[in-house]
């Protein structure tokens, strides 16, 4: 597996976070946005994502068509006044199988350092938009209006672009997300994050 889900729920914090002035202290606290994303819904909700990546390097003999696919299941598990705990699994397909990970627990606490929210924002140079997406969910096509979010990072040879679309009334917030990684000029990897389907709890 060479890549994780880490910046998928990097860019659910950047994406909703947008709003928030930058500055303060190490010290200083301020609400996590993610969390309050994800406490508008009730426990038993669930998100499911599809991410592709295809490599720049000659991963054809690795990977079904050159390409890693992954489907990411989440389930929000509980809510509190100080925190929401979500459930992720991860399928990923190979030539003859595919292979479920374990449940792993996500923690969003509802205070987090605003310091470090800030470092989030600094790091993807965000710019805003809008756009509405069209998205077929099992037999039906959807329209979900979303906010844009789309940033370059540049640092020793390495250039990563990339864009958010959220949406407040999707749980997570992510609906596509894409990110392109190229050094010296030459295609890394381009991943690109799509909402497949979510269920709301009762």
């Amino acid at each position: 597996m060479r890549y994780t889900t880490r910046w998928i729920l990097a860019a659910s914090v950047l994406g909703l976070a947008v709003s928030l002035s930058a500055g303060g202290g190490d010290g200083e606290m301020t609400e996590n946005p993610f969390y309050k994303h994800w406490a508008k819904f009730k426990e038993g909700t669930t998100v499911v994502h599809t991410e592709k990546t295809k490599f720049g390097d000659d991963a054809t003999d690795e990977l079904p068509g050159g390409v890693e696919e992954k489907i990411v299941r989440y389930k929000l598990l509980s809510v509190s006044p100080k925190r929401v705990v979500v459930e992720a699994v991860v399928v990923e397909k190979e030539f003859l199988n595919s292979t479920e990970s374990a449940p792993t627990k996500i923690i969003y606490p509802a205070q987090v350092n605003k310091a470090h929210l800030d470092a989030v924002l600094l790091a993807a140079g965000a710019k805003k938009g809008e756009q509405t997406l069209k998205l077929k969910m099992g037999k039906e096509e959807m329209e979900i209006k979303c906010k844009t979010i789309a940033g370059t990072r540049k640092k020793k040879g390495e250039e990563v672009k990339q864009k958010f679309w959220l949406s407040t009334e999707v749980p997570g917030g992510i609906v596509k997300r894409t990110r392109t990684t190229m050094r010296d000029g030459k295609l890394v990897a381009e991943t690109t994050t799509l909402l497949r389907s979510y269920k709301l709890a009762k």
